[in-house]
């Protein structure tokens, strides 16, 4: 450990939504001191009370999300409104060395976009980046772009605190731009402008032009990129192992080479060792000597040895190094032993090898045929023969006590300053009606609440949205506490203390779990135990996992060599921690290790279904009771955490086999009396107004588009509308919904209601689409110029001159609500084919035009993944 008179103080700030960069920040907090620096942690918010850059001079370190579309999370609003002051001097920040990852999600319009303004806006002003910045994205894997970004981050700090005087140093120039892959095709200069992948990569040719000072793009090698070290380790390829040519004192501590199904790997070989490389090779390796001493060793030139398999094979033997390791697959399970006090000599990261001094199982005399796909619990070579880097296990911070005296206090409402985009405090608000607005054979259940608001501390009007506050389901809390082997003590109070000496987020218990809390309690209200296992996670877990078969596994999908596995079988099937505890039963964790790594359990937002003008004093929400189908790694099928409580609390158990008859005609709201027999009261809060909202004149065409429950806000729109103009819709302005469903018959959310729009002139057009009722591919026009949209972005072709010419000449205003991932980005690559023909202009500046939209707060967006 260094001493403190050794290490080198760095400023490390956050802006934290959900507490995604918190943890981050955290974690790199933690990390410091390993590489002999101390890291000040602040959150952005306290700017000017707990830390001034206008006086900072030691390098700063910037993890920051992104909100909304593109918003600065709220935690980071105050420090953007400080630096993006116009009295600001160009050179305001000419002192200030920095390194800033933004967090966002490419399945949004405004990709990092906090992240993004921030490191122009800082830029502006004078500040100067030691390292790059990277931008990682939540649709494919955070950790993607956030661990290798971090890896990296380390050699940059070190060598940037040892600068003296702190200024010329541009450490940022050895060091990759870490994107996620969709991101790397991005526009790198205006945010908030999404673009197509067609045109992105001109964008990012410019930029990159502009940018030449800020050292080499990612290139996608496997050496900067987790992805890339996945696909690396799967297709066999070659490595690059980095050797220090210095003094006779400096050693080589890790070569590593794929040799077909043998490993070698080296520990402290004499210095000349490298020298013994270069002078074999002789023309066939390509040796780089730099003088980038301080990044990767203590002293001595850098070598950098790129090789292929035959050659790195035959200078082994003839520089006598140790023989290869034995093929993995002559090994039993139990031959893969960890070897945690081996570390990376770069990365400090541990190193997990297969044992080599294992013996065969007694008795047996062939060895079973390897799967030729891995599965959660197996895996398949490369990666079952690799040696492993893996993440430092972090570093327990919590100690808990279960004291049997005394019973767990209820959980209390939560206060909402402690939640996301909450405009109101929380209160309870009674269920006074639902139905059912699809047919028993549709794909999804819809249903429809009618909440009681009359006395709640807060105002709503169409386009508003609620956050509604769920807990984890009984059965599945009853059933961990079974797991975990704590189900006699998961009702008594749990104390909750941090470690002595603890450093990042092991300074405190989490905030948001009350004093005197039982373990239930927190499964239930305060942790989302549904969450993805990140990697930190797993790797924790392996330690706690009995079976060295079970624990090689899990330490493979915490590694980075294990990127593909993990990214494939437990980000892409949305498995949880108890998809792992099941997979693994020997993996017996503490309690203790679901509070440090879990995520809090965060409120879910829906949108007002209704018009406080039509139905005052009640607020209707729609939503799908989401389903996951049992599978590998899901033993049982499950319902989304809150909509599958949601329909609990007001239809019962079985939503789609409830009593009530479904409801397609826009009958009266069930009778409360047939609610289920649970108290259906929920707790809810106001978000935030994102400005999607009606326009002020009413005689300002708008367009909607929103299939499935997108159209519940557009709902709202239209009652709204119709109320105020009394009958009246001459002075109402042209109005078109895109709708969008699977069958007319089945699941044609709200038919009466929209119709009856239509009828009374309130909605001037309506575009339905229907994706199962027509064949596919009958969204092409027929020879005779008949067409049959299938998705909305369909219909929206169809008619694309009214469309235009509303948007582009009468000032409309554009409304998008529903799926992000899918129908939004369609959506916006339809609009872009669209002016491009419209106007004849290229698609590039197609794109400006709907970036000006948005600009301009005529295209606007309500949209979720």
């Amino acid at each position: 450990m260094p001493s403190l008179a050794s290490t080198r103080r760095f400023l490390l700030l956050y802006g934290t939504e959900i507490g995604t960069a918190k943890a981050i920040a955290q974690d790199l907090c933690a990390q410091a001191e390993r590489f002999g620096l101390d890291a000040d942690l602040h959150c952005l918010s306290k700017t000017h009370d707990e830390f001034d850059l206008d006086t900072e001079r030691d390098p700063v370190v910037i993890i920051v999300s992104t909100t909304g579309d593109g918003d600065p999370p709220e935690k980071a609003i105050k420090f953007v409104r400080y630096i993006n002051q116009k009295s600001l001097l160009e050179n305001h920040f000419q002192h200030l060395r920095y390194a800033l990852l933004g967090l966002g999600d490419t399945n949004y319009t405004n990709f990092c976009n906090c992240g993004r303004t921030m490191d122009r806006r800082l830029a502006e002003l004078g500040a100067q980046r030691f390292y790059q910045t990277g931008h990682a994205d939540d649709a494919v894997g955070t950790e993607l772009v956030a661990e290798p970004w971090v890896e990296g981050l380390w050699e940059a700090l070190v060598s940037e605190c040892k600068q003296e005087g702190g200024g010329t140093s541009r450490v940022g120039e050895r060091v990759a731009d870490v994107s996620p892959p969709r991101e790397r095709d991005q526009e790198h200069g205006d945010a908030g402008k999404q673009i197509s992948e067609s045109t992105e990569k001109t964008l990012d040719q410019t930029q990159e032009d502009k940018s030449s000072d800020l050292g080499p793009k990612f290139d996608g090698s496997e050496a900067q990129n987790a992805k890339g070290d996945a696909e690396y380790q799967a297709n066999g390829s070659n490595t690059v192992a980095m050797l220090s040519n210095g003094s006779l004192s400096s050693p080589v501590s890790h070569v590593n080479a794929n040799l077909g199904r043998n490993n070698i790997s080296t520990e402290r070989q004499p210095s000349d060792f490298a020298e013994n490389i270069s002078s074999l090779a002789n023309g066939l390796l390509a040796v780089h000597v730099s003088s980038n001493h301080e990044a990767r060793c203590t002293e001595g030139p850098e070598v950098e040895v790129q090789s292929s398999d035959y050659i790195v094979q035959d200078l082994a033997i003839q520089a006598a190094l140790p023989p290869p390791v034995p093929p993995a697959s002559s090994l039993s399970p139990s031959a893969f032993v960890p070897t945690p006090d081996r570390q990376d000599p770069v990365t400090s990261t541990p190193l997990v090898e297969p044992s080599t001094n294992s013996s065969p199982t007694p008795g047996s005399t062939a060895q079973p045929e390897k799967p030729l796909v891995p599965s959660l619990t197996v895996s398949v070579p490369p990666l079952s023969e690799a040696t492993l880097q893996v993440p430092s296990l972090p570093e327990p911070y919590l100690q808990l006590q279960f004291d049997p005296s005394r019973p767990g206090v209820p959980w209390p409402v939560p206060a909402a300053t402690s939640l996301p985009q909450a405009a109101s405090e929380v209160c309870e608000v009674a269920v006074s009606g639902w139905k059912q607005l699809t047919r028993a054979d549709a794909v999804k259940t819809a249903l429809e609440l009618q909440l009681d608001v009359s006395a709640a501390p807060f105002a709503l009007c169409p386009g508003d949205a609620l956050g509604v506050l769920c807990p984890n389901g009984e059965a599945e809390v009853d059933a961990l506490l079974r797991r975990l082997g704590l189900d006699g003590q998961a009702d008594c109070t749990l104390e909750l203390r941090a470690k002595p000496n603890a450093r990042g987020r092991a300074s405190k218990v989490p905030d948001f779990i009350p004093a005197g809390s039982s373990l239930r309690s927190i499964l239930t209200h305060g942790l989302e135990i549904r969450a993805l296992p990140k990697k930190a996670m797993v790797r924790a877990l392996a330690e706690h996992t009995e079976d060295e078969a079970e624990r090689r596994r899990l330490l493979e999908l915490s590694s980075r060599q294990g990127s593909a596995d993990y990214t494939h079988l437990l980000r892409d099937a949305s498995l949880g921690l108890a998809a792992l505890l099941h997979a693994f039963p020997s993996c017996r964790p503490p309690a203790s290790l679901l509070i440090e790594h879990l995520p809090r359990l965060q409120p879910r937002a829906y949108s007002i279904a209704s018009s406080p003008l039509v139905t005052p004093g009640a607020a209707h929400v729609v939503f799908n009771v989401v389903e996951f189908a049992a599978g590998p790694g899901r033993p049982q099928a499950q319902r989304g955490v809150c909509t599958g409580w949601l329909a609990e609390v007001v239809v019962g158990p079985e939503a789609k086999g409830n009593s009530r008859p479904s409801n397609l005609s826009g009958a009266p709201l069930a009778d409360p009396k047939l609610l289920s027999p649970k108290a259906a009261k929920i707790p809810v809060y106001a978000r935030k107004s994102t400005g999607f909202h009606l326009p002020e004149d009413a005689s300002v065409p708008i367009i909607m588009i929103g299939p499935g429950t997108g159209v519940a806000p557009f709902v709202g729109f239209l009652q709204h509308r119709e109320h105020k103009a009394g009958g009246g819709t001459a002075a109402l302005g042209e109005s078109w919904l895109f709708f969008g469903c699977r069958h007319r018959d089945r699941d044609f959310l709200y038919r009466e209601q929209l119709e009856g729009f239509v009828a009374r002139g309130t909605l001037t057009h309506l575009r339905v689409a229907f994706s199962r009722d027509e064949p596919a591919g009958s969204e092409v026009a027929s020879p005779g110029g008949v067409a049959h949209p299938r998705y909305v972005q369909h219909s929206l072709g169809q008619h694309r001159a009214d469309v235009m010419r509303l948007l582009l000449q009468e000032g409309a205003r554009l409304y998008v609500c529903g799926d992000a991932k899918n129908m939004a980005r369609d959506v916006q690559e339809t609009l872009v084919d669209m002016v491009v023909e419209e106007m004849g202009v290229a698609k590039l500046e197609a794109m400006r035009v709907i970036g000006g939209l948005k600009e301009q707060g005529r295209y606007l967006q309500d949209v979720w993944t």
